[in-house]
């Protein structure tokens, strides 16, 4: 069984996806600091459009947003779906919403087998 090769618009759109967690990745590294208020934090997801929620998981408290980024029907391959992914991010914060650590970011694509 062969596997067609990689259309360049699915090659265009995985580097875009690349771009956009990185640029994340460094924009929440410089907004999201120790001590950013809660103020901060909502901004941070707003201006990205993520939507926000703080959850709580053992005992620790994290603002935490996802965003769904939709594939392109001709990326389908045998091996995955159209390379449908997800954007997170994730920051721990205090009760009062302030942060206390670095915010993580993760880009990956839903689909693949």
């Amino acid at each position: 069984m062969a596997v067609r090769p990689v259309p360049h618009i699915c090659k265009q759109r995985s580097a875009e996806l690349q771009r956009r967690v990185d640029r994340l990745k460094a924009d929440a590294q410089s907004t999201l600091k120790a001590g950013a208020t809660r103020t901060v934090v909502a901004g941070f997801f707003a201006s990205e459009s993520i939507p926000l929620k703080y959850e709580s998981i053992g005992g620790q408290t994290y603002a935490t947003g996802q965003v769904f980024v939709a594939g392109l029907p001709e990326c389908a391959t045998i091996a995955c779906g159209d390379d449908s992914a997800l954007i997170g991010v994730r920051v721990e914060v205090d009760s009062g919403g302030a942060v206390v650590s670095d915010p993580v970011v993760v880009g990956m694509y839903t689909d693949c087998l």
